[in-house]
Order: C-alpha cells, then sequence, then structure tokens
C-alpha cells in the first residue's frame, strides 16, 4: 500500500527530477552519475522498478525505514510501494542509477520472468553478486553510460541501450542464480507458488488470451482466488497483469513490425479491427496509428511509458 504522506515518485515525476542530466529512452530513464537529486521523502509508484549499481564510493539511504549503507560492488533495488526516507548521503559516489516504467520492466525481462525472483529479492533489497557477476554488469553499465552520453538518442542507439540493459539483467539473474536463490524454495507458500506459475504462463505463453478465466483454468483454481493471490502476492489484480502484458504486445508489434494495423490485431487474437482500434484508444488515449508514430518518434518529447 502506498503512504499518503509521502510524494509517490511516477515515472513522470522521476523523469522531471533528473531532467538536467537524464536520458529517456522509450520507457527506460538512464541516469549517469549517481542521483543525488532524489533527496526528500518518496514513495515509488506502482508503475515504476528502479536499481543502482556503485562502483566506487559509498551512499547511504533509507528504505522502508531501514538504513542501508553501500559500498563499491553493491547492486540495490526498489520496487513499488517502497519508501525512500530522508536525504541520501554520498561520499565519492561513482555508479549509476536506472529507473523503468513498469511497461518497459516486462517488456524487458518478459522471458526471464523478473516476477519470479521479486518475492525472494525484496527481503534482500541490497545484492551483492559474484565478483565476476558484478564485474561483467559493471562493464555493461560503463558502456551504457558512454553510449547514453550522445546528443542524439536515435532509433538504433535506442535499441542498443535497451539491448544492453537487457544483457545487465540476464547478468543479474545469473548472479542471483549463483547465489542460490532460485533453490530456495522451503517455506514458499502456495499463494507465491500459485502466483509465480501465473507469471510464467503470462510470460510463455506466445498470444496471450486476455481473459482471468483462460490462465484460472490452466491453473486449476477460480478466477476469483486468482485474482486473489495476485493482490496478495503484488498488490495488482490478475486482469491488471494481463492487461500489462496486452499493452506491451501492442506497443512492440506497433513499434518493431512491419505489419499493417490490421494484421496486427489479427496476431494478437483481437476479433476486429475496430475492436483493436477501441482497446488501443482506451489504453493509450490515441488510435493504433498515432501510437505507432509515437513509438518510432525517438526524437519526441514525448515520455512513452
Amino acid at each position: 500500500m502506498i503512504a499518503e504522506d509521502k510524494d509517490i515518485l511516477t515515472f513522470a515525476k522521476a523523469a522531471n527530477i533528473f531532467r538536467k542530466s537524464v536520458k529517456i529512452v522509450d520507457g527506460l530513464l538512464f541516469v549517469p552519475e549517481h542521483g543525488v537529486e532524489l533527496c526528500g521523502d518518496h514513495t515509488i509508484s506502482d508503475d515504476v522498478f528502479m536499481a543502482g549499481i556503485v562502483k566506487e564510493g559509498s551512499v547511504g539511504i533509507t528504505i522502508r525505514g531501514v538504513k542501508h549503507q553501500l559500498t563499491a560492488g553493491d547492486i540495490m533495488l526498489f520496487f513499488p510501494g517502497d519508501t525512500i526516507d530522508g536525504r541520501i548521503e554520498v561520499e565519492n559516489l561513482k555508479g549509476a542509477l536506472f529507473i523503468s516504467s513498469t511497461n518497459r520492466a516486462i517488456d524487458l525481462v518478459k522471458d526471464n520472468s523478473l516476477y519470479l525472483y521479486s518475492l525472494r529479492l525484496r527481503s534482500e533489497q541490497v545484492l551483492r553478486l559474484p565478483e565476476d557477476n558484478f564485474d561483467n554488469i559493471n562493464c555493461y553499465v560503463s558502456k551504457i553510460q558512454s553510449k547514453a552520453a550522445a546528443q542524439t538518442i536515435t532509433h538504433l542507439l535506442s535499441q542498443t541501450l535497451l539491448s544492453l540493459t537487457k544483457v545487465c539483467i540476464c547478468e543479474l539473474f545469473e548472479g542471483i542464480q549463483n547465489l542460490g536463490y532460485e533453490q530456495e524454495t522451503e517455506g514458499v507458500s502456495r499463494i507465491e507458488k500459485l502466483y509465480k506459475e501465473f507469471i510464467t504462463l503470462l510470460s510463455t505463453t506466445p498470444i496471450r488470451p486476455r481473459e482471468v478465466e483462460w490462465y484460472a483454468r490452466q491453473l486449476n483454481i477460480t478466477p476469483k482466488y486468482l485474482s486473489k493471490i495476485c493482490r496478495e502476492s503484488s498488490g495488482r489484480s490478475a486482469s491488471e497483469w494481463i492487461r500489462e502484458y496486452a499493452k506491451i504486445d501492442i506497443t512492440c508489434h506497433l513499434r518493431n513490425s512491419a505489419l499493417s494495423i490490421k494484421e496486427v490485431a489479427n496476431r494478437l487474437g483481437y476479433s476486429s479491427l475496430a475492436f483493436f482500434g477501441k482497446t488501443v484508444k482506451r489504453w493509450f488515449g490515441v488510435t493504433p496509428t498515432e501510437l505507432r508514430e509515437n513509438l518510432r518518434d525517438y526524437n519526441s518529447k514525448k515520455i512513452i511509458q
């Protein structure tokens, strides 16, 4: 539950906070230094994920009332609903901060199912990966920072940045596996297991049905119980998760595919072009054609989440 007495840090607000130094690439913010601007009290919105890496120096930060002192080699993960309390203390800090909208995070990790790890990672918050994994991430981050320093972010450069970010995520997963997280199955509740099965099913089904009932049938549970599981595990209902993945499918096909709008609608399983158009308008506020133009206009000032 998001606290009402703290400033809600949405993706758009984060872009505004870091507007002097940030590079925006289609739902992902690259903060080139250390994010000192992020001070005061904030609660991370449901539409935001953040990750910070410390290369040199140290940073002190209080998350959910717990003070963390990060030094070189530490990686910190920030999840929706986390509270950042007070001023961030830095000393000779060199590192990087990545801020992602939920849609972009899902798109980047949908083949690896980040959410299968998130239940375990929330209790850790700060990760110290094996040295080899951290060194590799450090190398990729340096490449990202170098590329993001370009004055103009072109279409090809944006794809390079997104690909490098995905490589970092895969290296993070490998490091997590090397730490033995995926072997920690004792004490995992039935709700956690069913939630993981639902996310796995949702992320690996090529053409995703948009009805909660379909996923409930695959899991041999009722739609009401599936929504309860998702609420308890993530704060979101099953229909909200399905919608997020469906939105990613739409944006990916409209951005990267040469298919016509009608062909995209057919491929994604929409009953008619008119229904597809109404769905896109409801979710994105624009027509499919306008959305395609916005997604492909990488020099636009519009923040696409």
